[in-house]
């Protein structure tokens, strides 16, 4: 484990999970591709909006639910939170819920500025967000960390900053964090995309392991992750000397 503790690890995580010891991990926090499929004319997926056509097109691929299999090895207890599409949640409710008799919540997240270009379907702004558990994993947090909705708009700034297409809320995982961990604990996510989940560990007083397969997306995590370490690091030399 040492050499996956506290590091973004840039590789194929159906690959890398294998090196990770059984039952050693004590939540995982993942936001895999969607499996939705986006075109060239996708009004706000595509390339109306200067978006680049590769990056969301990875969003179009689905994830191989042999990881679950891996992650459910990896973990203490079932303890997951698993960004989903709409059409993803009837499976993942039947792998967990039928299969391994989980506990589950249906957490989501309301966009307050999409792109108003949806035809004839409804507007595209709720993300969701499936929490299973094992009967008696922790679950702790106050009132407040405990909705099961979250309002706030796209992060743009951060979309610029990583040159992500999809980083989720950082101050929505750090609940998620809160509530399902505690200080000292092992957080995986095997789709670090811009290194949010890493963050959120890290500033909530948790180990992390993250793997990454995209190159870019991997280099904006570490620095993003630098970042937050030398500002913490700063805070804490203002509140020794400063006590």
């Amino acid at each position: 484990m040492d050499e996956l503790i506290n590091k973004v690890i840039l590789g194929d995580s159906y690959e890398l999970i294998k090196k990770v010891p059984d039952k050693s991990i004590d939540l995982c926090i993942i936001d895999p591709p969607y499996g939705i499929k986006v075109s060239h004319g996708a009004g706000a997926f595509g390339v109306k909006k200067k978006l680049n056509y590769k990056q969301l097109e990875k969003m179009s691929f689905s994830f191989d639910f042999w990881l679950l299999d891996e992650i459910c090895r990896v973990l203490k207890k079932i303890n997951i939170y698993i960004f989903c599409s709409k059409t993803q949640i009837l499976p993942l409710l039947t792998y967990f819920v039928e299969n391994k008799n989980c506990n589950w919540t249906l957490l989501t997240w309301h966009k307050t500025n999409v792109i108003p270009a949806c035809g004839n379907s409804y507007m595209p702004d709720t993300e969701y967000c499936l929490f299973f558990r094992d009967q008696g994993v922790f679950v702790g947090g106050t009132p407040q960390s405990k909705v099961t909705f979250y309002i706030s708009q796209i992060n743009k700034k951060d979309k610029k900053l990583y040159a992500h297409p999809t980083p989720k809320p950082l101050a929505m995982v750090k609940n998620f964090i809160l509530n399902s961990s505690n200080p000292g604990d092992v957080i995986l996510d095997c789709f670090s995309g811009s290194g949010t989940t890493a963050v959120a560990a890290f500033e909530t007083g948790r180990n992390f392991i993250a793997f990454e397969i995209d190159e870019n997306y991997y280099k904006y995590s570490l620095e993003r992750l630098q970042g937050t370490q030398q500002q913490m690091s700063l805070f804490n030399r203002y509140k020794d000397e400063n006590p």
